[in-house]
């Protein structure tokens, strides 16, 4: 039994996970938002299951797909099979994985990983994962937007957190997290994360540009308020 998982049934655990997202994708529809939030959370539980059970190579080579902890999704940067170690690119922030070797913030060098410590993805599990987290950003959207409540906005923007923690360039997280933040009129740090939703879709999606220019509009009264932006990243 490895990573809960019994051997020989990981085809199985990933046809319940994609079940579930089925389920989840129909009570969304049918605007039973906390039940699809359940249903997605169960997927994403099942598909961390199947990733435990993935056979492995024994050795990555650079771009491979890994996960290097709970939740942490990064590609190969560069491989270094003679010395068993690997130096890797995390895909929600896209800045190589570092570590610090002195007393000092700067003191940062990029962490080399043993292959014992990195497990390979397939390319699907990894898409039906943040699938799912990019549909519990909607519905928790949806329910925020139906309460007004600033807690449920908030909770909207930390739900497009994690499917951008997984994926930083994830354009439809970027939106949820940016239509929440208009909502909560917090200007400075909604064009931030909207032009960055625009720029990964290319100015072609009309809902980013309506929303991008309501915040410039917005911006340019005055109204709403400010946190800091300009360190906080997308």
């Amino acid at each position: 039994d490895v990573g809960g998982v019994p051997p020989g049934q990981f085809e199985s655990v990933v046809a319940k996970a994609v079940a579930k997202k089925s389920k989840g994708n129909d009570a969304l529809k049918g605007a039973d938002l906390p039940q699809a939030i359940q249903h997605y959370e169960a997927a994403i539980r099942l598909v961390d299951k199947a990733l435990g059970t993935v056979p492995q190579d024994d050795e990555l080579r650079n771009n491979d797909l890994v996960r290097y902890g709970e939740g942490q999704f990064a590609v190969v940067d560069t491989a270094y099979p003679q010395f068993e170690d690997y130096i890797l690119m995390d895909l929600g922030t896209r800045d190589l994985v570092k570590h610090k070797v002195g007393r000092h913030d700067f003191d940062m060098v990029s962490k080399r990983f043993l292959r014992k410590e990195l497990s390979a993805v397939p390319q699907d599990l990894f898409d039906l994962r943040l699938a799912c987290l990019q549909n519990i950003a909607l519905a928790s959207l949806k329910l925020a937007r139906g309460s007004r409540r600033e807690a449920d906005l908030e909770e909207a923007v930390k739900r497009a957190d994690d499917a951008l923690a997984m994926d930083g360039r994830s354009a439809k997280a970027l939106m949820r997290k940016g239509q929440a933040l208009v909502d909560l009129k917090e200007w400075d740090y909604a064009a931030k994360v909207l032009i960055a939703a625009a720029q990964e879709t290319k100015g072609k999606d009309p809902e980013v540009q309506r929303l991008l220019q309501d915040v410039l509009v917005a911006k340019g009264k005055g109204k709403g308020r400010s946190k800091g932006a300009a360190g906080k990243s997308p």
